[in-house]
Formats: C-alpha cells, structure tokens, sequence
C-alpha cells in the first residue's frame, strides 16, 4: 500500500487547505471550516477550483473528471477531501 493510499482525512484537509490559501484571501482563511460553502458562498469561482483540482491533481497523483469540479464536489473543504481520499483510494 503506498503511502498516498494511507493518508488521512484530517490529512487531506490540511493539504487541501493549504492550496485554498493560494486562492482565498487571508481573512477569509481565518474563518474557514469544514463547512463554509466554497461555492456556493461566492469564495471560489470556476477558475479557482480547476486550479485548486489541478494542484491536488498533482499533489496526489489523481485526476478529477469535468463533472467533478462541480458544487456537488467542491463546495466544501470537507466535500473535497471526500472526493480526494475516495480517489486516492481508488473508489471514484
């Protein structure tokens, strides 16, 4: 089992969240949580979460399908760790 395939979800979100910190704005950063609706809440637009996707894309070694860099997958840092440790894991 690689290493990659180990990671945590508490893991995947400190990752995760250091990415969102090249894109969201410090301010909103320090309120940040599992919760706060990304895109939904008009944080992270469509060019964002491609770059976002594309950073966790080359961080993990996975790749997202168009459809996913949707609200039903980003909106949330918890959303995103989910689809990012069902990837590593093989299961999306």
């Amino acid at each position: 089992m690689s290493e990659a395939v180990t990671q945590n979800i508490d893991e995947i979100k400190a990752v995760t969240k250091k990415y969102l910190g090249d894109f969201i704005p410090p301010k909103k950063m320090e309120v940040l949580e599992d919760a706060t609706a990304l895109i939904t809440g008009g944080i992270l637009d469509s060019i964002t979460i491609v770059e976002l996707a594309a950073s966790l894309e080359d961080h993990y070694d996975i790749k997202f399908e168009t459809f996913e860099m949707s609200v039903d997958y980003f909106d949330t840092l918890a959303d995103i760790a989910n689809v990012v440790q069902e990837k590593i894991a093989g299961n999306a």
